[in-house]
C-alpha cells in the first residue's frame, strides 16, 4: 500500500481475539513513549467479510484509516491498533499482509469455552443480545444466521455467532498458516495474567521497541453489565459517540480519561467472576465443551506444535 512520504502506517496488528486480554494490552502499550496505538482501538477496518463489524467504528474510506496514525511521530518506533475481530475474518490477515507485507501481528487466546462465556456477556453488556441464557443464545445462532430473531439493538449481527468467534482452533490455524514466523506472536490470556510483566517485555522486544520501566499493569475491560438499559443505550448511540469524541479532542488528557472512566461507570456495574456465579450463564454447561472440543483441541494442537520450535530460530509465541 502506497503512503505519502510523511505519512506513518501501522506496522503491528493486535488481531484477537476478544476477550483475550487485548485492551489490557492496548492500554499498556498505548501509555509507551515510543509506540502509537489508534484510536479508536478497533477500527475494523480490514475484516470485509464481517460488514457490520466492519462499519462500527465508521472507518469507511483508507484515507480515513490512515488519518488514525496521522498524529505518530519519530520517536514512536511501533505504530499498530487492535481489531480483535481480525482474528475471526477470513480475509482480514491476509488483506493486511497484501498492503503491510512487513507488519507483524499479535493474535491473544484463551480456552474457547471461556471465550464464548465471557463474549456472550458482552454482547448482554452492550445490548446486542436479548437472550437471558447462554443455552438459548448458542441456540439461535442458526436462525440469526438467517436474519431471523435479531435483537433490534445489535448492531453487527455476525457477533450473534458465538461459535464462530469462538472458534480459535480454526483462526490459529489459517494465522500460521498466512503470517510469516518472525512476523507473529501468541499470547494466552493465562499468562498474561499471571506475570503481565514478564509477557509485556517480551511484546516490547517483538516490536523492537525498548522497555520503558513499566512495572504497574492494572486490570482493564473487567466483565460488567449495564446498570439500567435506557442510559447504556442512550449513552452508547452514535449522536453520543461524536459528542465523546468532539469532548475528547478538547479536553485535556487527563480530563478525558476522567470522563471516559464516568461514562463507563454510569453506564455498567461490574459482576463477580464471569462463569457459574450469574444467572445469565448455563449452570450445566457440560453441552457448550462439547460443542467446542475439537477447537479446543486444535487451538491445543497449534500452540504444542509452535512451542516445539526454539524461540529466536522461526517462532515468537508466549503460550
Amino acid at each position: 500500500m502506497m503512503a505519502r512520504h510523511h505519512e506513518r502506517i501501522p506496522d503491528f496488528f493486535i488481531i484477537g481475539a476478544p476477550k483475550c486480554g487485548t485492551t489490557a494490552l492496548a492500554e499498556y502499550l498505548r501509555e509507551h513513549p515510543n509506540v502509537f496505538f489508534s484510536d479508536p482501538k478497533e477500527p475494523f477496518f480490514w475484516c470485509d467479510d464481517l460488514p457490520g463489524v466492519r462499519s462500527l467504528a465508521g472507518v469507511r474510506f483508507l484515507e480515513d484509516y490512515l488519518a488514525l496514525f496521522s498524529r505518530a511521530r519519530p520517536e514512536h518506533k511501533a505504530v499498530g491498533e487492535g481489531s480483535t475481530l481480525y482474528l475471526m475474518s477470513e480475509v482480514a490477515v491476509a488483506k493486511i499482509l497484501e498492503a503491510y507485507p512487513d507488519a507483524k501481528m499479535i493474535a491473544m487466546v484463551r480456552e474457547p469455552v471461556d471465550l464464548a462465556l465471557s463474549f456472550y456477556l458482552q454482547m448482554l453488556r452492550f445490548l446486542h443480545e436479548d437472550l437471558p441464557d447462554i443455552a438459548q443464545a448458542w441456540e439461535a445462532q442458526e436462525s440469526r444466521a438467517r436474519g431471523l430473531r435479531v435483537p433490534r439493538h445489535a448492531r453487527a449481527p455476525e457477533l450473534l455467532q458465538y461459535r464462530q468467534v469462538a472458534s480459535l482452533g480454526t483462526q490459529l490455524e489459517r494465522f500460521v498458516s498466512l503470517v510469516p514466523a518472525d512476523q507473529r506472536m501468541i499470547i494466552e490470556l493465562d499468562n498474561l495474567a499471571a506475570d503481565p510483566g514478564r509477557v509485556y517485555s517480551e511484546v516490547l522486544a517483538f516490536l523492537d521497541v525498548p522497555h520503558d520501566g513499566r512495572d504497574d499493569f492494572p486490570r482493564v475491560n473487567e466483565a460488567s453489565l449495564p446498570r439500567w438499559s435506557p442510559l447504556t443505550l442512550l449513552l452508547q448511540s452514535r449522536s453520543a459517540e461524536r459528542l465523546g469524541k468532539t469532548l475528547k479532542r478538547r479536553l485535556p488528557g487527563a480530563l478525558s480519561r476522567l470522563a471516559k472512566r464516568t461514562k463507563h461507570n454510569a453506564m455498567y456495574a461490574p459482576i463477580e467472576g464471569e462463569q457459574g456465579s450469574d444467572p445469565r450463564l448455563s449452570s450445566e454447561a457440560a453441552w457448550l465443551y462439547e460443542s467446542l472440543a475439537e477447537e479446543s483441541d486444535r487451538m491445543r494442537a497449534v500452540l504444542a506444535r509452535l512451542n516445539d520450535t526454539p524461540l529466536g530460530e522461526s517462532e515468537t509465541e508466549t503460550t
